[in-house]
């Protein structure tokens, strides 16, 4: 049980203000094993973490699917960060290219995968854009990568090499259908400075005319987002360029220390931005203008998520948005926790066992969201996270 306690945020000049609902009682929560104040800050990125936390920062410079094709909108298993070298990329499944020695160098990546949703696929109108950005050592390393994963396309003996107009730098390949992912489909390597940009795009027979606008694009714009993410030097691009030692807070919005800790103590949690969000979310379009719209531009991932608002009534639309959606889906509606009338909570998704039950908590700029299979563990997070929150800065940026 929570003890009597003081739950502040802070405002403008530092003096304490009560962010709680006045018509909550404390006392009564019953919080279990979990914490009932902020986490203390981070502090800088250490050499265990920086890795982390760049690939973090990576995903608001990376092109969702969906921005190439408005119809590839669900998120497949197959987006999520790369890490260092052969063994970092393996997740690409595509041994041969993967293996390709100049793979020794990349330092870190993100692939964002999605596909038409199971409906459209049921109709006969599968699509799928894979967008994969690597980062390699130097422009040498990364050039020689695109020569290397192309000739390693080329001897699989179901893609051939084409030139069409409109892809400068670019390796561009051709299959007729008769791969793996069945669907005729055009991929392409591109170097980009110190970057390799990986496209590949399937469609349905009936749409292959969808195949070079689309591609093009997608390295046009990837090429252009890009340019302005701004890399933490590596120890050994520091030390050949003579540059001083770089700090990088690890969470610079203060926002992670108001999330739930996880169980691993070794595991800091992240902070993605609204495109971060977007491509790991099911409901991506949607998430990436809600929270641009809302200003929610660093957003806490550990046990819970957290979110802050420009406002509070932005915070609420969050709510709005994720709970109707997920009722809209079919998850249905259940019982608030105890003493939390205003939390909003729905049930598990039958058809997706990642989708537990889950409850939103809104407290001023914030909104956060709480999941567990186990109702009683469910409710104690959601009371733990509400204590939490109303003893965070509302005035933070």
């Amino acid at each position: 049980m929570v003890a009597a306690a003081a739950l502040a945020g802070c405002s403008v000049d530092g003096t304490a203000v009560s962010t709680a609902d006045h018509s909550v009682d404390i006392n009564a929560l019953d919080t279990g094993k979990y914490p009932t104040a902020p986490r203390p800050t981070f502090g800088n990125a250490t050499a265990d973490t920086i890795g982390s936390l760049e690939l973090s920062r990576l995903t608001d410079y990376i092109v969702a699917p969906f921005e190439i094709d408005p119809e590839v909108t669900k998120g497949i298993a197959a987006t999520k960060p790369m890490g260092q070298g052969r063994e970092g990329i393996a997740d690409l499944n595509i041994p041969d290219i993967v293996n390709v020695p100049a793979n020794d160098h990349v330092l870190y990546g993100f692939n964002a995968s999605a596909t038409t949703p199971t409906s459209a696929i049921r109709e006969g109108n599968r699509r799928q854009l894979d967008n994969t950005v690597l980062r390699y050592d130097t422009p040498e390393s990364a050039a020689a990568a695109v020569k290397q994963m192309g000739d390693a396309t080329l001897k699989d003996g179901l893609n051939a090499e084409v030139h069409p107009s409109g892809f400068p730098g670019s390796r561009v390949f051709a299959s007729s259908g008769e791969t793996a992912k069945d669907s005729p489909s055009l991929s392409a390597y591109t170097a980009h400075g110190g970057w390799v940009l990986y496209t590949w795009y399937g469609v349905a027979g009936k749409d292959k005319d969808l195949l070079e606008p689309a591609l093009r694009e997608a390295i046009s714009k990837q090429s252009a987002l890009i340019d302005k993410f701004v890399p933490t030097p590596t120890k050994a691009e520091a030390q050949a360029k003579h540059l001083p030692e770089h700090h990088q807070e690890f969470d610079p919005h203060h926002i992670l220390v108001y999330a739930l800790p996880g169980s691993d103590p070794t595991s800091s949690g992240t902070v993605l931005g609204a495109r971060g969000m977007a491509l790991y979310d099911s409901q991506s379009p949607d998430t990436l203008a809600l929270l641009t719209k809302v200003g929610s531009t660093a957003n806490a991932v550990d046990r819970s998520t957290v979110y802050r608002a420009t406002t509070s009534d932005g915070a609420q639309s969050i709510i709005d948005s994720k709970y109707n959606g997920a009722r809209t889906d079919g998850r249905q509606a259940v019982a608030a926790p105890p003493h939390l009338p205003d939390v909003r909570c729905y049930d598990k998704d039958a058809g997706d066992a990642f989708a537990k039950p889950s409850c939103w908590i809104h407290v001023g700029r914030y909104a956060a969201v709480v999941s567990s299979t186990d109702r009683k563990d469910l409710y104690q997070q959601a009371a733990a996270q509400y204590v939490i929150l109303t003893k965070a800065d509302q005035n933070a940026n």
